[in-house]
Formats: C-alpha cells, structure tokens, sequence
C-alpha cells in the first residue's frame, strides 16, 4: 500500500485541519476547566485531580500535536517522500489518547454505577477501556518502529483498527446504557411534582449532547479508517476526539450548577416544602437561596442516596 504523498488534500491537508480543529477545542477544554475550579472550589478531591490529570494530558497532546504537523509541513518542505514519516511526537500524542479517552470513559461509568446500581455493565465497560488503552499504547510503540505510515498499516492495520473499534464499543455501551436507566427513573405521573420530570430530561438531554457527540465522531473515524486508511482524514478525526472526551467529561461536572439555576423557578412556583427525591436519582445538593447557590457543591449530581433538595419558601 503505498501513501498517495502527492494528494496534499487527503494527507497532509487533512492532518492540517484536524490540529487546528484540536486546539480551538483545546481552548475550550481551558475554559471549563478554570471554571470548574473556580465553582468547584470544595467539590471531591478525585474529581479534582481527575480534571487536573485530564487537563495537563490535554496541553501536552496539544503541544505534541502542533510539533508534529510543523515537522510535516516546514521540516519536509521540499520533501514530498517525508509526509510519509511518523513524527515521534505523533506517536508520543497517540500514547496520550490512550490515556485520556480511557479516564473519561470509566468516568461515565461510574455514573452509570450510580444511577444503576449495578455493577456489571459498569465493570465490563472499565475493562474495555482498559483493553482500549493498552492498544492505542501498542500502537504507540508501533508507530515507532516503524519506518513510515505505509509500512505501520501493511503489519499493524488490525492492531490500529482494534484500539479504534473497542473504543467505539465502549461510547455506544456507555451511551446507551446511561439513558436506559435514565428513562426508567422518569416518575409515573406527577409522582415527585413537576421538578423531578425537569431534572431527569435536563440530564437525558446532557447525556446525549455529551456522549452521541463523541461516539458518532469515534464511528465516523473507525469508517474512514477501514474505508482509506492510506489518507489522514481518520488521523484528522483521531487528533482532536480526546479533547471531545474531556469537554463531555467538564461540562457533565460544570452543568451541576446549572441544573439547579435553570429548575429553581420550578421551585419557586411549584413547592412549599422540601422534596425528597428517590435513592437511586443523581442529584444531592442544597438550593439555599434564589441565587440557586449550591451549599454543598462536593455532593454532585453523581448519585446520593436519600437526596433533599431544600427550597426556601416564597
């Protein structure tokens, strides 16, 4: 298989594309992880340094990235044959992926876990994205070995497709599964009055922006790879569905505060006392004044049992 160097638009064009899509994400992937600590400043310690793990992974994947693709371009200028190397940095930033991609995953599913109770397809989706992780590592070291990209994918296609393909099992287990449980936590009725319906579609519709986003992208990459693997249009996907992850991850644990601003007029109108939701429903916070300020910001919308939500009276 040899790589159509001379298509500037499959190759390096595509990976041009997927770096600058990368760091405007990137960008983003900042902003919500300065305010997360900044409304967060009590929330549980994991989660703090989950997000700080995530965060100083995201800048070296960035960094390592934006190497890569100088090398390409400025270093093999008037070396069209070089566009087929694999720069070491890329190969370091693949090693990333396999780092992050797996952290949020086994996040959700902790979120599962508490939602559900169970631990089964929680614990099969951990394993998974352990699986998931050693083969984006393998490719790594792969791609290392390798003399150029033509040659990784005549020995190492299935190994790369596998990493790829395991990885999109998991986001669509993930994703399914949280709004299947999800949905059977709707109340029958106006069983838990108006705000437990409201709070319970504001987390499906969360569930779906966050996790379909990242599937369909890891579907659309797993497709082009197998369609035409010799163009980067996969590696231009592959480049920045990490920080996807780490956006899906930041904005689950930031729309906490949110949720309470956006159902406390619901409250307000509707209540005159206490409610206490059911034992299994991921909400645990305290509403202490019309601001919608959370008291306890550490007790998140992961699950709790006994949950009260404490309305000031009108």
């Amino acid at each position: 298989m040899d790589l159509p160097v001379h298509n500037l638009d499959n190759t390096i064009g595509a990976a041009l594309v997927g770096v600058l899509i990368s760091s405007t994400l990137f960008g983003i992937v900042v902003v919500q992880t300065y305010t997360y600590y900044n409304r967060f400043p009590n929330d549980r310690i994991s989660f703090k340094y989950l997000v700080s793990v995530i965060w100083v992974c995201e800048l070296v994947h960035c960094g390592l990235i934006s190497e890569s693709i100088y090398s390409l371009i400025i270093k093999n200028y008037t070396n069209l044959s070089g566009l087929a190397d694999i720069p070491l940095a890329l190969s370091i930033a693949v090693a990333f992926t396999g780092i992050i991609e797996p952290l949020v995953q086994m996040f959700f599913a902790y979120r599962i876990f508490v939602v559900s109770r169970s631990i089964v397809i929680p614990a099969m989706c951990c394993v998974f994205s352990t699986v998931r992780c050693g083969l984006t590592f393998a490719t790594a070291v792969a791609s290392i070995t390798s003399a150029s990209g033509p040659q990784l994918f005549k020995n190492f296609k299935w190994l790369v497709g596998s990493a790829l393909g395991v990885g999109s099992l998991v986001d669509v287990t993930l994703s399914t599964t949280m709004l299947y449980y999800l949905k059977r936590q709707k109340p029958a009725g106006d069983q838990g009055g108006p705000f437990v319906p409201l709070l319970i579609n504001k987390i499906i519709v969360w569930t779906v922006q966050s996790g379909v986003m990242a599937t369909l992208t890891g579907i659309v990459m797993l497709v082009f790879f197998f369609a035409s693997s010799a163009s980067y249009v996969w590696l231009a996907m592959f480049l920045f569905t990490s920080r996807i992850f780490s956006i899906s991850l930041l904005a689950s644990l930031n729309g906490r505060l949110f949720l309470h601003e956006d159902t406390l007029d619901v409250h307000m109108r509707h209540l005159t006392k206490p409610i206490t939701f059911p034992s299994t429903l991921s909400v645990h916070s305290e509403l202490t004044s019309c601001r919608g300020e959370v008291e306890n910001p550490s007790e998140d919308v992961l699950g709790h049992e006994n949950a009260i939500l404490q309305v000031p009276k009108s």
